[in-house]
């Protein structure tokens, strides 16, 4: 079952008897390829379909999901004002996103409901956060470990009008200035 409910109402929009009850409006994606929740939209994949992290959430709508696959990934990323989730799907273990140490590794700003969730973030150089930078962002921060970024303020994390939601975050091993 996997905590996804099953279709009552009877409104599957996917003919395709393999998928059983978990395809109809309202379902919640879940990175399997498959438009569970019948918008017409699949995930947006990481490396599958995008090169990138960056490329991904430049082409997802908003409230929709990027799923990274396992992997290291050396790049910065803006979410700007999306309100999307960014999901490394094997974890915080497996996958990794390596700022190169040019710049903050996730930045994210004027969000109402943003979710950052199942990444290490490392290798972060920058004035504010190194690891994260949060500017007027109500987001979620799940299962993340945050290390070894460095940053005139906010070594690991930076928030600046911002209200996070953080849970199973680890933040260990940054370096700020001030």
């Amino acid at each position: 079952w996997h905590g996804v409910p099953s279709n009552t109402l009877g409104d599957d929009c996917d003919d395709d008897v393999s998928t059983g009850s978990t395809v109809y409006p309202g379902a919640p994606d879940t990175c399997d390829g498959i438009d569970s929740d019948c918008d017409g939209e699949i995930e947006h994949l990481v490396p599958t379909i995008h090169q990138t992290i960056q490329d991904a959430i430049d082409a997802v709508p908003d409230n929709g999901i990027v799923c990274v696959e396992s992997g290291t990934y050396i790049e910065n990323i803006d979410l700007g004002t999306s309100n999307i989730t960014v999901w490394g799907i094997d974890g915080p273990q497996s996958t990794i996103i390596d700022g190169g140490g040019v710049d903050t590794v996730v930045k994210v700003g004027n969000t109402t409901s943003a979710v950052i969730d199942g990444f290490s973030i490392s290798n972060g150089h920058s004035v504010e956060g190194g690891g994260i930078n949060l500017q007027g962002s109500i987001v979620t921060l799940n299962n993340l470990i945050v290390s070894t970024n460095d940053a005139l303020y906010g070594g690991g994390v930076w928030c600046e009008r911002s209200s996070p939601t953080m849970t199973d975050v680890v933040i260990t091993g940054n370096t700020a200035i001030n």
